[in-house]
């Protein structure tokens, strides 16, 4: 697989932005989940008691084994990145619902978001702002302008029921990923009604429909096609002066339980 020109999907930066200035970075990776059962067994064994009553709970073995995969891809790449075991990570879940890392671990700083649909898993770890995370599988056969209707803003709905037909489902997953990820950025789950805000393009940019909610310019957001048939998004609460920088990548599903610590790009499945 090719990786996608980080060039065409990352905002540029302001003209008079410095070039000093610190940029946020962000470890993106997704892994296409595989069925092997000595594999599936591996990770199975890295979650916790409360992970693996949530995977035993799945009634279709693919949907439990992108479960399973994505949980497992989270433990490792935040072990990559603070030292700890990827069986030992505990966490917690907020107000809104955004899963977090146990305050016990002393690692305050650290964020992630994790997302999983059929025939993909992806997790985005870094310490930065706010950010989060959405993939999805595209589906033809699904009724967009319907949906659009009933959960877009009316000027997104407008903008897909204009396009041809073959163009319609690629323009609702990428507003529906969009939304998704700044949704899990905010952290306020189903409070956020996906009508609220909308998405124009060319760059991607954010519009609230009540002012004032939520500066439109603390936001950034990049989109990744990490596969042919998916779609992935990315929303950052950021200072507009700093470039988004996303260090990504797709992975096997080995790279859980490799034991290694990630230093060049040999995992990368380019």
């Amino acid at each position: 697989m090719n990786p996608p020109n980080p060039a065409a999907i990352l905002p540029q930066p302001p003209a008079d932005c410095d070039a000093d200035v610190e940029r946020p970075i962000i470890q993106l990776r997704w892994i296409v989940p595989t069925a092997d059962p000595v594999l599936s067994s591996a990770l199975y064994t890295l979650l916790d008691d409360a992970e693996r009553a949530r995977a035993d709970r799945f009634r279709f073995d693919a949907d439990r084994i992108c479960f399973v995969t994505a949980h497992a891809l989270l433990r490792a790449m935040l072990s990559r990145h603070c030292g700890v075991a990827p069986s030992e990570w505990r966490f917690r879940i907020e107000p809104g619902g955004r899963p977090e890392i146990d305050p016990a671990h002393g690692q305050t700083g650290q964020h992630f978001s994790l997302s999983h649909t059929h025939g993909m898993v992806a997790c985005a770890v870094g310490q930065t702002h706010d950010f989060g995370i959405d993939v999805e599988a595209c589906r033809n056969t699904v009724p967009v302008s319907d949906l659009a209707r009933k959960y877009f803003a009316p000027e997104e709905a407008s903008l897909i029921a204009g396009l041809p037909a073959s163009q319609q489902h690629v323009m609702f997953y990428r507003i529906w990923t969009l939304k998704e990820a700044y949704v899990k950025a905010t952290g306020t789950g189903l409070a956020t009604k996906l009508n609220s805000f909308s998405f124009s393009f060319d760059p991607v940019s954010i519009k609230f429909i009540q002012p004032g909610s939520d500066p439109p310019e603390a936001w950034q957001f990049a989109e990744i096609q990490p596969g042919p048939r998916h779609r992935l998004a990315l929303a950052l609460r950021c200072p507009a002066a700093g470039r988004l920088h996303i260090d990504q990548g797709e992975v096997a599903a080995e790279y859980c339980v490799a034991g290694r610590t990630e230093k060049s790009k040999e995992e990368l499945l380019f």
